[in-house]
């Protein structure tokens, strides 16, 4: 799916936070290419969100609730993964995303927690409109703004609010005839959420990337593992890695390593960014055109935190090049030298956090044009996102 629209309350730190990931018209001087639904191509959508802001401004809480969404959607199951921050009130979302198969969606569902903390659906409502071959997203979605003030459906349409069921379980009954397909992948900051096994890797990207990595790295080797049976009986793949000294250290395709402590954090955390990077080829590669190109999201949160600003960028210049039709990409970081990519201004959201609470600020809220300097912008604190560091000023 892509996500043109996002509203949490009483979610993790997201109080009150919405976020616009769609724009109206095609920018002069657009650096960036294809970032409209395939086949609808004036349904313009953020396909990359660069995201920026201080120590937990909810980067990686947005990750979760995202992907928190995705496995609902797909599996109808309530995961009792997401965290309500006042749990003596409700919390909600709300969310508009587009599928390949030309419909716009929207989701609200308003949950609580029971007297033994376990998550709940309190409401749900449900609708989708049809993407005309000329329509925009603006367009779409004021169909499903007015489809949720009426309630009343055209033929076309699909619109259902159900609610006030004691356990939540016959408001998702109806929603599980709706099927949603896509894929994601989501590679977070230290939760448990996050994509370890490294099973599809592929050996010559595990190379490349570790070696610049570390330039003390001479090769890998690919064996196989006959104590690791996938799906089909055939052995997993295991890489030894092997270092100029003689020193040398093993990957399993569950991501676990061997003397882990012979790598820096950097390229310790290089193994699963290269699951990461081939997974995103190889659904280049081949998720071919058929009748609708299946939609997937990537996630990347923090994971080059410990990585020299050069080598950042072109990592995640790499992904954006190799990213399919019909993809979308959330990339986190606290690094100014991102902004040197040649990116549009609406591809970079700040997240602030005012007291206890994260709102979304669109850099092209403030910037209208993309030939102005974003890192210049961010440097003036034109969005209101630099850190309070008069604390720790004090005691210099």
């Amino acid at each position: 799916m892509i996500f043109t629209r996002l509203k949490f309350s009483n979610l993790y730190a997201f109080a009150d936070a919405e976020l616009n990931l769609s724009y109206p018209r095609k920018p002069v001087n657009m650096p960036l290419e294809a970032e409209y639904l395939t086949g609808r191509p004036k349904f313009y959508y953020k396909k990359v969100c660069i995201i920026t802001g201080g120590n937990a401004s909810g980067k990686t809480s947005l990750g979760r609730v995202l992907l928190w969404i995705q496995i609902f959607l797909r599996t109808k199951e309530l995961k009792n993964t997401l965290r309500i921050n006042n749990k003596a009130q409700n919390a909600s979302f709300e969310v508009d995303f587009a599928t390949e198969d030309y419909l716009h969606h929207r989701l609200y569902v308003s949950l609580y927690l029971n007297e033994l903390n376990t998550i709940f659906i309190r409401e749900m409502r449900y609708g989708s409109v049809r993407i005309g071959l000329n329509d925009t997203c603006a367009k779409t979605t004021e169909k499903l703004k007015a489809l949720f003030h009426t309630g009343l459906p055209s033929s076309s349409e699909t619109y259902f609010n159900e609610s006030n069921d004691s356990d939540g379980s016959a408001i998702i009954e109806r929603f599980k005839s709706i099927k949603f397909y896509g894929g994601w992948y989501y590679l977070l900051s230290e939760t448990k959420e996050s994509t370890t096994e490294i099973s599809g890797v592929n050996k010559d990207i595990l190379e490349r990337v570790i070696k610049t990595f570390d330039s003390s790295i001479l090769g890998v080797s690919e064996m196989q593992d006959s104590s690791e049976k996938d799906s089909k009986n055939k052995p997993d793949s295991v890489y030894l890695i092997k270092f100029k000294n003689s020193d040398s250290l093993v990957v399993t395709s569950k991501g676990e390593i061997t003397n882990s402590d012979r790598l820096s954090r950097g390229t310790y955390e290089a193994v699963t960014l290269s699951h990461f990077i081939s997974s995103v080829i190889t659904d280049n590669e081949s998720l071919k055109r058929n009748e609708y190109i299946p939609s997937m999201t990537y996630f990347l949160d923090e994971k080059l935190a410990y990585t020299h600003s050069e080598l950042e960028r072109i990592i995640v210049a790499l992904v954006i090049s190799k990213m399919k039709e019909n993809t979308q990409f959330f990339y986190t970081t606290h690094n100014m030298d991102i902004f040197e990519l040649d990116l549009p201004v609406h591809s970079f959201i700040f997240l602030k956090k005012t007291d206890d609470s994260s709102e979304f600020v669109e850099a092209s809220s403030v910037l209208k044009k993309n030939d102005r300097s974003m890192r210049n912008a961010v440097e003036r604190d034109v969005f209101g996102v630099i850190p309070d560091t008069s604390l720790v000023s004090e005691l210099l």
